[in-house]
């Protein structure tokens, strides 16, 4: 069905010890959406992503993928998810930028497949979207943030998802290349339908460039277009009074 959400949450909850960390979240993204989610720290954002991926699970509720329990879902691949923090030293991870874009295929073909030419075509047009064409052959390592940034979205466009979650993806990343990288997933989802989920902790920011906000404290505070769910009363919601003023001065400053 054209009208059936990519991603379906009924009644979501989540705990760890006894301590919850998410409780009743429902909500439903369609094809094309660009959904900021917002809220404090330790508010569930990441645990949300995670939980839709399949990196978690849920303690209560259901998560559906196009139609399918998330459980039985098997097309993994149409997820892609550039985490909050990717460390240069971690096990196995490749040397340079090429090969770390090439590594975003395992999820779709499996570890020990070789590459067809379609593979190679695909991981090419992901370098050419994110302008790493100059950068193929350099180590990661050597790389600034933003450069950095832009690897991990190529790696994980390199599978043709047809969804992408960012976890504070600019964290670390300077003011400059902030701008651009807001730029450039803008650019993703209008040019490609890519249905983005931005998780960003920067309300005054993400507020401008989505479509819809998805605001979690636990419980989902709020679910809607952006434009008609920012006010005063959601800053309130999120972030408590103490924190509201400077949060609504930012997002004027940013306009």
């Amino acid at each position: 069905m054209q009208d059936q959400p990519l991603i379906r949450v009924e009644g979501l909850g989540f705990k760890i010890g006894g301590q919850s960390i998410l409780e009743q979240v429902s909500f439903e993204i369609k094809k094309g959406e660009y959904v900021g989610v917002l809220g404090p720290n330790g508010g569930g954002k990441s645990t949300l992503l995670k939980l839709i991926l399949g990196l978690l699970k849920p303690s209560a509720g259901e998560i559906f993928l196009y139609g399918t329990k998330a459980a039985k879902f098997k097309q993994r691949y149409k997820l892609g998810y550039v985490p909050q923090h990717l460390s240069l030293s971690s096990p196995g991870l490749p040397a340079t930028v090429l090969e770390v874009i090439q590594s975003g295929l395992t999820a779709k073909l499996g570890p020990f497949r070789n590459l067809k030419a379609a593979d190679h075509q695909a991981v090419e047009q992901a370098v050419e979207l994110c302008a790493l064409g100059n950068l193929k052959k350099q180590p990661l390592a050597g790389l600034s943030g933003g450069e950095r940034q832009r690897v991990f979205i190529a790696r994980a466009l390199a599978a043709e998802p047809e969804v992408l979650l960012l976890d504070e993806p600019v964290t670390g990343v300077d003011l400059a290349s902030q701008e651009r990288f807001y730029q450039f997933i803008a650019k993703l989802n209008r040019e490609l339908q890519l249905t983005i989920l931005f998780v960003s902790h920067d309300l005054g920011v993400i507020v401008g460039e989505v479509s819809s906000l998805l605001c979690l404290n636990k419980t989902l505070v709020c679910h809607g277009p952006a434009a008609d769910s920012y006010n005063d009363g959601l800053l309130n919601q999120l972030y408590g009074k103490s924190t509201h003023s400077h949060l609504h001065h930012h997002h004027q400053v940013q306009k």
